[in-house]
């Protein structure tokens, strides 16, 4: 299930890790343990998404600013929607270069709560945009995962997705 207001990173975190699949998170971590700007999965994984409807997918490709709905028209050309999509959820290749991140944040308030209500925790899209240093619901300021390492990125992102507070925020 994707949530709404979910950064697409984070989805694929959850779903990927939740299948205890063995694979190259290279494609949503960076080396140095940061979100990559143009998360994907490689085709292979393409099976894990079947189940989730093709509007699910499209809002989580739109929502995350994948597509750009400022040039949507009557006129925009539906092979756009489908290469965001397919980059994204359905990419041919595993890892790419020239890959830029930008840091993990997030609000261990808002993660425990969506924990209370979802039954686990996840990243929200607004926590992904550079300018967005301040939880508004919780008045505090975002925690910042530190860039190290991918390996301690992903255990990291474990311990937030649990509701807790990892050493290297």
């Amino acid at each position: 299930m994707i949530i709404d207001d979910e950064a697409v990173q984070s989805y694929l975190y959850r779903k990927i890790f939740r299948g205890f699949l063995s694979w190259d998170t290279a494609n949503f971590v960076t080396d140095d343990g940061q979100w990559v700007d143009r998360p994907s999965i490689s085709a292979k994984y393409a099976f894990m998404f079947e189940n989730v409807s093709d509007e699910s997918l499209m809002n989580a490709v739109i929502h995350n600013r994948f597509i750009n709905l400022s040039d949507d028209s009557l006129y925009s050309h539906p092979e756009c929607y489908y290469r965001a999509l397919k980059n994204v959820f359905f990419r041919g290749k595993t890892y790419r270069t020239g890959v830029y991140g930008f840091p993990i944040k997030f609000c261990p308030h808002c993660v425990k709560r969506f924990i209370v209500d979802n039954g686990f925790g996840y990243f929200r899209k607004s926590w992904t945009d550079s300018s967005v240093n301040f939880c508004e619901l919780h008045q505090t300021y975002l925690y910042y995962l530190r860039p190290f390492k991918r390996k301690t990125a992903l255990q990291d992102i474990a311990v937030v997705l649990s509701g807790s507070i990892p050493v290297n925020a």
